[in-house]
């Protein structure tokens, strides 16, 4: 939601906020543990299915992770029939031929020395079919017997061909490779699953991806495999990093396809798609690849090194092909700019059933930087692809050629300045184009290992183009978080769209939610300590109608105040509620307490709280009244609200108009008011006394538990005068409820009267007024 502050003047110079209302918003419905462990619980991953099963149609929610030992984990899988209600015992899939869990055994490598093997980062994919389910989950492992097609792997082994890594840089050879495995399912109780490995270690593989067509007749899987193995990561973030950003040369991206989800066929389509084929320094290396499937048209981009004509920065390869007729020992096609450093590529693509009228069928985003240095500033470039068969026969939209045909455009422009760039996401819906991405002005400023104390932050940004993203559509980047605070950052943004409409099968219409609105999208951002350890901090949700023309209230997944993670939303085709998954500490400030946390959010109506406050005149020794009404303005409920107030020193409270729903504690008071209904109001009296005369001011607070439409008018100063005796007050309310004092002979100050009035306090009390306003429109505080 956006705010807009206008500072106008009449007799007393005044300042007042407005901000763009929402009458509605997304409300937490309650958490549930899915996994519940005591160990710690890694890179949750989940998927709605919705298919036939027999007369039944079900719509199930299944997730996946990995948990278990530090070193040692394992991949599981858990599934709910009842919207998450309860969900079934974990299902083991990292599991050997003897179904014992591959993450703990015990190996021997190559260098024949003994290891423990462990399991990382599991990724899922489903289609959106309802003829039945069909999931695919795939994970690295040090678990590698090999020969994968072997029927009888189980247990400890010894491999002559598992390579060993020095993955952390310190010269001693440390971490056997990892291999790539598979688990599917198309059982209609999701508790029989098919478990494949598919490669042997040879070379070090990470960052697998796996997608496939909204029909499900078609699946694709890709990967990098290093022949050196693991390498440190390139200090672009905390620590080390070593999630294969950082690859050798010799570094290949590998694919593999089937339409069936067949273990036996994955292994026998196995290639090495990119051309990498000289290992050592200064020589190529392909890391970290998308995947997407549209129709049968396979899309795959991945950063490279020493990249043909370039220096020493990394460029962005491009491939497309139907996806059973891949690129095989292929040089792909680079699409940006190779005397610049280029990385993490992420693309979009639409079908034409999903572009209606417009041509545009993707769209490629990467960071890019002047400087060839690692970690350096870094703008969002984006590029794309339209069909256009009249200039380019063959051309779908997905090709490189379709790519190349388009200019690039810089989305931000921040990295000249010091500024950085990053986490971009994108949603496509026929010719719009919604961007999100973190920001900060000074990215050494805003990094702890370069500042001690971090003087900038990062943000969330959005901006939008309802004209196939061309240039000069994109709106004004817009900061929707709007942390101003140097001490927390955003992180993991998140922009999602609602999915396609579900028809159920046995109506053959859609059930209650499950017909699309393509203009309602989800946007999510977390919360972080801006230090080096990165403290975990809040995960919000956003709802937009209008395509990102404008937001409701950011609200967060979870009453927890701290300790959240990684989130994901999958919203209802309707867009009216959307699950929440994220990575939840149950030990704040413990990363080794993750489990991995679920909980809907639905759209409710919601309050408008306005806070008044009446002026106070009276003579020292006195005493005076002061009226508190707090109005709902708003289309929904207020519940749980709490008026708070602090009196300045000078001041004294002698009563409170409901001592039983009221607490004074020292100069502070708060009263609790159960419910608010639409168009009441509830008032509290406060009798105020003083010794001493002056010009004082009582800062005044309103809040609920449910999401407020505008966050300006929840705060307000009650202005007060205590005049010396012989003197004269009177208190003046101006129409919006602000409250002054017209002095008799002593004005706005403390002066003796005939003194002359002091004209900044006026000006003080109305800008303070409007800072407690703006820092109460902040979610990430």
């Amino acid at each position: 939601m956006r705010a807009i502050a206008k500072i106008g003047s009449g007799l007393l110079f005044c300042a007042t906020a407005a901000a763009v209302l929402a009458a509605t918003a997304m409300k937490y419905a309650g958490e549930v543990n899915v996994s519940q462990t005591l160990s710690a619980t890694e890179k949750a991953k989940a998927v709605r299915l919705t298919y036939l099963d027999g007369s039944t149609f079900r719509k199930a929610w299944l997730y996946t992770y990995g948990d278990g030992p530090a070193d040692q984990q394992n991949v599981y899988a858990r599934y709910s029939f009842d919207d998450a209600l309860t969900w079934s015992a974990p299902l083991l899939l990292s599991r050997d031929a003897a179904n014992m869990p591959t993450g703990g055994m015990r190996i021997t490598a190559m260098d024949a020395n003994s290891y423990v093997a462990e399991n990382d980062k599991p990724s899922i994919f489903a289609p959106p079919v309802t003829s039945g389910p069909k999931v695919a989950i795939t994970w690295n492992s040090s678990y590698c017997p090999q020969t994968p097609a072997a029927a009888n792997n189980s247990g400890s082994y010894t491999s002559s061909v598992q390579g060993v890594g020095d993955a952390n840089g310190d010269g001693t050879l440390d971490r056997p490779f990892h291999c790539v495995w598979v688990a599917s399912t198309s059982d209609v109780n999701l508790a029989a699953w098919d478990v494949q490995q598919l490669t042997n270690g040879q070379r070090d593989a990470i960052n697998e991806v796996v997608s496939g067509s909204s029909t499900g007749n078609a699946f694709a899987f890709a990967w990098q495999e290093d022949p050196a193995g693991l390498q440190p990561g390139e200090a672009e973030g905390r620590g080390d990093g070593g999630m294969g950003s950082h690859a050798t040369g010799g570094t290949n991206i590998w694919y593999t396809y089937a339409p069936t989800l067949s273990g036996s066929t994955l292994r026998a389509n196995i290639a090495q798609l990119s051309d990498n084929n000289a290992s050592g320094t200064g020589q190529p290396g392909a890391s970290r690849p998308n995947l997407q499937v549209s129709g049968s048209t396979a899309v795959l981009a991945y950063e490279e090194t020493a990249c043909a004509g370039a220096t020493s920065g990394k460029c962005i390869v491009h491939h497309a092909f139907p996806y059973n007729v891949r690129d095989t020992n292929s040089p792909g096609t680079i699409v940006s700019d190779v005397t610049k450093n280029s990385r993490r590529v992420r693309f979009v693509l639409q079908g034409a059933a999903a572009a209606g009228g417009s041509a545009l069928r993707t769209v490629v985003l990467w960071r890019e930087s002047a400087s060839t240095v690692p970690a350096a500033p870094a703008d969002i470039v984006m590029r794309r692809g339209f069909v256009d068969t009249a200039a380019r026969p063959g051309s779908n939209g997905f090709l490189s050629s379709d790519i190349l045909a388009d200019a690039p455009q810089y989305l931000t422009s921040t990295s000249a300045a010091g500024g950085n760039a990053n986490a971009h996401r994108a949603i496509v819906r026929g010719s719009f184009v919604g961007v999100a991405y973190n920001q900060t002005p000074s990215m050494d400023a805003a990094d702890p290992e370069k500042t001690a104390v971090p003087s900038a932050n990062y943000n969330l940004f959005f901006t939008r183009s309802a004209a196939d993203g061309s240039p000069g559509s994109w709106s004004s980047a817009a900061n929707l978080s709007g942390i101003e605070s140097p001490t927390l950052s955003v992180v993991e943004p998140r922009l999602v769209p609602t999915p396609a409409t579900v028809v159920n099968p046995l109506t053959g219409v859609p059930d209650a939610g499950d017909t699309q609105d393509p203009k309602v999208l989800y946007l999510a951002y977390a919360t972080q300590s801006n230090t080096l350890a990165g403290n975990a901090g809040r995960v919000y949700v956003s709802r937009s109608v209008d395509q990102g023309a404008s937001f409701q209230p950011f609200v967060p997944v979870s009453p927890a105040l701290s300790g959240q993670s990684e989130s994901q939303l999958r919203p209802t085709p309707d867009g009216t509620s959307t699950m929440a998954l994220w990575m939840g500490e149950q030990a704040p400030g413990n990363a080794q307490s993750k489990d991995a946390m679920f909980a809907a959010l639905k759209v409710i109506d919601i309050p408008d709280l306005n806070l008044k406050a009446s002026g106070a005149a009276f003579t020292a020794g006195g005493q005076q009244t002061l009226n508190l009404a707090v109005q709902n303005r708003g289309v929904g409920h207020a519940n749980k609200v709490l008026l708070k107030g602090a009196l300045p020193e000078g001041l004294r409270l002698v009563g409170i108009s409901d001592p039983s729903t009221c607490a004074v504690s020292g100069m502070s008071f708060s009263c609790a008011i159960a419910t608010i209904a639409p168009a009441q109001t509830s008032n509290v009296t406060l009798s105020i006394a003083s010794a001493t005369e002056g010009s004082y001011a009582l800062s005044l607070d309103v809040s609920s538990e449910d999401p407020d439409a505008n966050l300006l008018d929840n705060t307000a100063l009650a202005a007060v005068s205590v005049a010396a005796p012989g003197t004269t007050s009177e208190v003046v309310t101006a129409p919006d409820g602000t409250s002054t004092i017209n002095s008799t002979g002593g004005g706005c100050s403390t002066a003796r009267p005939g003194a002359p009035v002091d004209p900044s306090l006026p000006l003080l009390t109305s800008l303070a007024a409007l800072g407690l306003a703006l820092r109460r429109l902040r979610p990430g505080k």
